[in-house]
């Protein structure tokens, strides 16, 4: 209401008085001036937003983005702090601006340049029993699950950060580290070695904020506002063990786990002599590796970070220890249209049923791909073997992501009457053999062909542009095209062809995903794709950046004294494995630090079922990769445990505040004043 709009107005005017008047000096060095300027980002932001909304209230979000993109580049230019801060709070302040908040307000709520020390730390609500219950069951782990149960507190969806990118940032200020953080909202938190371990190689725990959102499709979960609904399932129906689950949503175990075990880290690290310790927190992983791929080389992390703990993996049982790079690509190939004429019939075909999957994992498993189905079944018939006419009016549903193996895929048709049957017959025969063909990588493949009254579109594909379409589907590259030399069972170069569609510049997109353990390799693969696409007189966008392997080193020193630690605490040593899709230790090894020369590891939890509303976490995993991550950073500084008799108990999740004295009476007296409940110190 306009009282309380009044209220945010004053906050934000109190906030630049305060700052102005030099009180904010006693913050941090620099801090003083890190307030002002996000606080000039807070109003540009909110600013260019509502102008590109006034401009064209009709715009899709994307185009509201890059209309006030470009007005933030023409008045700070293209480098600016101002204009990084737009970009990676966009939706948040978008959000914000339509439920009926003003700029000042927008800007509060959506977090783009508050103060960070007027950030409040969640106390647990929704899952305080589920934590009194872990905590009983894993009393040595109940700091890993506090913070574990409190981030599903806080909203972290994909594309979504600013509040967890807010959250860490506090955080990392009040357990005493030193915060540094990008444009893109990726946190960085340092912390000092033990007395007498200054020399030490640094050692940096590494995860990712955001969870990709998956929900039932009877949930009324939020995903910008709720809380996650945590339980512990002990039935024992999905796994042998008992698990933490959460109600009608996926858990976020990708990577609340990793971010937990970060944090705790830090909490615990008085119980240990180590060298300097630095948590790197990362936005929009799921996204397509977005926020580490975003990152200056050679920011945010220190000159001493030398070993690298990514906790990503979903297996305790092995340490992944490579990657692959990949290169996005979305392909368009020109096309003409004809109108519909009288004496052609309509229908759709659709192929469905197939077992899709991530094109890292499974490209190897010979699993079909619904795209390139689909143009067989049109391009390879008896009767348009036989020169017998076709249109192709729509795809539709014809894959969901560059990185997944395409399930399903529709496509409706035009046909000459006279030929409709034989058209629908000799499809369905040729369907028939790919089932033959596929039979053991695809035991449920359906095709489903509905005849139309009339069409969806008044116009079609040219027959000659109908062929052509199909043509460049069939011939792009899928699957597998090598394998590793060193580990035989690893797929070393592939490509995937994740989407297809019409667009309404006349043209096909195809958008295809290409990956190499090499990064040579990696940089000539999307060289082939953009060529094969001008073949067609066509053209080429990148759409994400690419980013580069990460090749394996069995007998760097993190994996070694990883395997020997897992064998002195858990008596077995863990394989090692590479995986055939990226990885942020490979953008953060090869392409962001190159100067460290970083040994990494990715380990994780036992967290079947990523992006699945069935995710679960295994309680008794948690509890070793906390043991596990403590142990390593003590072999690697060659120190001692320490015991530390205090225990970080207690029902929230914030430490004591490190804020200076002087602001905290400040800010105090400024939420009273404002009744702000929500702003605590």
């Amino acid at each position: 209401d306009i009282q309380m709009v009044a209220r945010r107005h004053a906050m934000l005017a109190l906030v630049l008085a305060l700052v102005l008047s030099g009180a904010a000096s006693a913050t941090d060095d620099g801090q003083a001036q890190e307030i002002a300027v996000r606080c000039e980002a807070c109003q540009a932001t909110a600013a260019a937003v509502i102008a590109a909304i006034a401009a064209d209230a009709g715009a899709t979000d994307a185009e509201l983005r890059q209309d006030s993109l470009d007005a933030c580049h023409k008045q700070y230019g293209k480098s600016a702090l101002v204009c990084s801060t737009l970009n990676a709070s966009f939706a948040d302040v978008l959000a914000a601006i339509r439920t009926g908040d003003d700029a000042a307000a927008a800007c509060i709520d959506a977090f783009v340049c508050l103060p960070q020390d007027l950030s409040t730390l969640p106390r647990l609500e929704r899952n305080r029993a589920t934590l009194t219950r872990l905590a009983a069951m894993y009393p040595n782990s109940k700091t890993v699950w506090q913070y574990y149960l409190a981030f599903t507190e806080v909203p972290h969806s994909s594309g979504s950060c600013a509040k967890a990118s807010r959250w860490l940032t506090e955080l990392g200020r009040r357990l005493g580290g030193t915060v540094k953080y990008d444009g893109a909202g990726n946190v960085a938190v340092k912390f000092a070695s033990t007395a007498g371990k200054e020399q030490a190689p640094g050692i940096v725990i590494q995860a990712h904020m955001d969870m990709l959102p998956i929900k039932t499709a009877w949930s009324t979960h939020v995903w910008l506002t709720d809380p996650l609904d945590v339980y512990i399932d002990d039935t024992r129906t999905l796994s042998t063990v008992a698990v933490v689950r959460a109600n009608g949503t996926n858990i976020g175990a990708d990577d609340g786990v990793g971010v937990a075990q970060a944090i705790t880290f830090a909490v615990e690290r008085d119980n240990f002599v180590h060298g300097q310790i630095e948590l790197l927190f990362t936005t929009n992983e799921d996204l397509g590796l977005l926020g580490v791929t975003a990152m200056t080389p050679g920011e945010l992390l220190s000159a001493r970070a030398k070993y690298l703990v990514n906790v990503d993996a979903d297996s305790f049982q092995s340490i992944i220890i490579g990657c692959a790079g990949g290169a996005t690509r979305a392909l368009y190939i020109p096309l003409e249209h004809v109108t519909h004429e009288s004496g052609w019939s309509h229908f759709t075909m659709q192929v469905s049923g197939l077992q899709g999957g991530h094109s890292g994992l499974m490209i190897d498993k010979g699993r079909g791909n619904a795209i390139k189905w689909v143009a067989t079944l049109l391009s390879q018939n008896t009767a348009t073997l036989l020169g017998y006419p076709f249109r192709i009016t729509t795809f539709t549903n014809c894959g969901a992501a560059r990185n997944a193996i395409p399930a399903g895929c529709q496509v409706e048709l035009a046909v000459q009457t006279e030929h409709l049957a034989d058209f629908q017959s000799s499809a369905a025969t040729l369907f028939n053999s790919l089932k033959t063909l596929y039979a053991y990588s695809e035991p449920t493949p359906v095709l489903t062909v509905n005849n139309l009254a009339a069409p969806s579109s008044s116009t079609a594909l040219t027959g000659s542009s109908s062929r052509t379409a199909l043509r460049f589907i069939d011939e792009l590259p899928y699957g597998v095209h090598a394998w590793d030399e060193v580990l035989p069972t690893l797929v070393d170069t592939s490509c995937n062809v994740g989407t297809a569609k019409l667009v309404a510049t006349n043209e096909l997109e195809v958008v295809c995903l290409a990956r190499a353990s090499s990064n040579t390799t990696i940089s000539v693969l999307p060289v082939a794709l953009q060529e094969f696409a001008q073949a067609y007189s066509g053209r080429w966008v990148q759409t994400s950046a690419d980013y580069p392997g990460w090749l394996p080193d069995p007998d760097s020193t993190i994996c070694t004294t990883a395997q020997a630690v897992y064998a002195a605490d858990f008596g077995f040593t863990p394989s090692l494995v590479a995986k055939h899709l990226g990885l942020e230790p490979g953008v953060l090894v090869n392409g962001k630090f190159p100067n460290n020369n970083l040994e990494a590891i990715s380990v994780g939890a036992n967290q079947p079922d990523a992006h699945m509303v069935t995710e679960r976490i295994e309680i008794d995993s948690m509890d070793k990769l906390h043991t596990f991550i403590d142990d390593l950073a003590v072999r690697l500084s060659d120190g001692t445990l320490v015991v530390n008799s205090e225990s970080a108990g207690g029902d929230t999740v914030s430490p004591a505040t490190t804020a200076a004295p002087v602001l905290q009476i400040l800010f105090a007296t400024l939420a009273a004043l404002l009744c702000l409940d929500r702003v605590c110190l």
